[in-house]
C-alpha cells in the first residue's frame, strides 16, 4: 500500500513469533520505520504467510489488521509510527490463517470477519477506533474476501461482502443493515478468496475449490424487485 509518498508492507516470522508493520520511503525504499505485532504461531495453509492481510489508509492513519488464535487486533498508526489508537477483536479460528484485508469507506474502516465461529462485518470509526456498527454473519466458514464499496448513481454506498455460503451482499454503509443478498455459489465445499469488484452498475464476486467446482457471479443489484438479479456467471472445473 502506498500513499503519503511511503510504501507500507507487512511481514512475519514465524519462528520468532512476530510480524511488522515497515515504512519504506517511496522514492528510495530506504526504511523509515516499523512497529511489531508479537503472536503465539497457530495453524495455517503451507502457502499462506502470518502477514497476509494488506494494510489500508487515509491522509492520517494506515490501518493494519493482526489476526491471531489467541488474540486479534486493528490498530491505526500515524504517517510517522505512532500508535493512534488499538482495538480488541477477540480471538480468531480458521483452519488456513488469516488472509482478509481492511478497507477504508466513508468514515470506517471496515474489517469483515467470516471465520469458523462467531462473525460478522465490522465499522469502526477511523478517527477514535470506536465500533460504530457491527453486522452478525452466520457463518462457520472462514472465508477471505476484502470487502468493497459499491456507489450507483442516485443510491447511497452499499458495502459489498462475498462468503461462500452466504453469497453476495449489499450492506447499507451508514447503519450495516442488509439491503440485499444472493446466494449463487452452491452448498458444495468451497471457499471465498479474491474480493468482490465493481463494473459500472455490475457487481462480480467468485467462489470456488481448488479440485472442484468454481464460480465467478455477476449480479446487478438494482435491476429487479426484491432488489438483486443475476446477469451471467462463468463455472469451471478444473
Amino acid at each position: 500500500m502506498v500513499g503519503q509518498g511511503q510504501v507500507y508492507v507487512t511481514a512475519a516470522d514465524e519462528q520468532a513469533g512476530r510480524r511488522w508493520l515497515i515504512a519504506a520511503e517511496a522514492t528510495t525504499g530506504r526504511e523509515l520505520w516499523r512497529r511489531e505485532n508479537a503472536f503465539t504461531s497457530y495453524p495455517k495453509h503451507k502457502v499462506n504467510s502470518f502477514a497476509t492481510s494488506t494494510p489500508a489508509l487515509d491522509a492520517e492513519h494506515v490501518y493494519c489488521l493482526w489476526q491471531a488464535k489467541d488474540r486479534s487486533s486493528l490498530v491505526a498508526y500515524t504517517h510517522a509510527g505512532e500508535t493512534a489508537w488499538e482495538l480488541d477483536l477477540g480471538a480468531y479460528k480458521g483452519g488456513h490463517g488469516t488472509a482478509v484485508s481492511p478497507i477504508t469507506a466513508g468514515p470506517f474502516v471496515v474489517v469483515c470477519d467470516d471465520q469458523e465461529a462467531e462473525s460478522s462485518v465490522i465499522a469502526v470509526d477511523r478517527k477514535s477506533g470506536e465500533i460504530r456498527w457491527r453486522t452478525p454473519r452466520e457463518s462457520d466458514r472462514a472465508c477471505y474476501s476484502t470487502p468493497c464499496v459499491f456507489a450507483p448513481a442516485g443510491v447511497e454506498p452499499q458495502l459489498i461482502v462475498v462468503h461462500s455460503y452466504l453469497g453476495i451482499s449489499g450492506l447499507d454503509l451508514a447503519s450495516g443493515r442488509g439491503l440485499w443478498s444472493i446466494t449463487p455459489f452452491g452448498t458444495h465445499q468451497q471457499r471465498a478468496c479474491a474480493s468482490p469488484i465493481v463494473y459500472g452498475d455490475l457487481v462480480i464476486g467468485t467462489s470456488g475449490f481448488a479440485t472442484s467446482e468454481k464460480n465467478t457471479v455477476a449480479v446487478k443489484p438494482a435491476a429487479a424487485a426484491d432488489g438483486v438479479e443475476e446477469v451471467y456467471r462463468v463455472t469451471r472445473t478444473a
